[in-house]
């Protein structure tokens, strides 16, 4: 199966195209900052050392780098390496990434929505981006037509501790009732 039929995206970068021709130049193996730096340079390219962001498109790379997220990471690798995995299979994380969105969207499709207005500014309050932002029901939402924000796990346990209620701004930034405060 080709990995457009799973949805990997094939970029029209310049900076990309040059990274993933290097990635499988040296396919199977791992290749480090520095080399994909020369290998990029030789063939009259810039590199930005950003490859890692062909993983969020789909193309199944790991990274040695331990803080990585939307990777694996392979402890055979040292941290500035970078390894095309497979041609054929999609990056696993971003696999499952994408599964729970599509899940989220059918499940929730109004939260869904609301989360991609406030995908910018993370938590509606405090503005804390995350993945897991839950959905929080607003009080006085004649100014607009959104009645539930996304706000994350601390900004929830504050509201809830104190039941509050929040008033979304013309800026689309939750705040605390006043009245409720008093």
């Amino acid at each position: 199966m080709h990995l457009e039929a799973k949805g990997v995206k094939f970029t029209d970068s310049p900076t990309r195209i040059h990274q993933l021709l290097c990635l499988f130049h040296f396919f199977p193996n791992p290749v480090s900052q520095n080399e994909m730096d020369q290998w990029i340079r030789d063939f009259g390219g810039q590199n930005d050392r950003q490859a890692r962001h062909l993983a969020w498109d789909g193309w199944y790379i790991q990274t040695g780098n331990r803080k990585s997220t939307r990777m694996e990471v392979s402890h055979d690798l040292s941290s500035d390496q970078l390894q095309l995995v497979s041609i054929t299979e999609a990056n696993p994380i971003w696999v499952k990434h994408n599964f729970d969105l599509q899940k989220e969207q059918h499940e929730n499709p109004e939260f869904f929505h609301v989360k991609k207005i406030f995908s910018k500014r993370g938590c509606s309050m405090c503005g804390y981006k995350s993945d897991s932002l839950q959905s929080f029901r607003i009080e006085n939402h004649t100014s607009n037509q959104i009645n539930i924000v996304p706000l994350c796990n601390l900004c929830i346990l504050w509201c809830d501790k104190y039941s509050i209620k929040l008033v979304l701004s013309k800026r689309l930034i939750a705040r605390p009732l006043m009245e409720d405060l008093q």
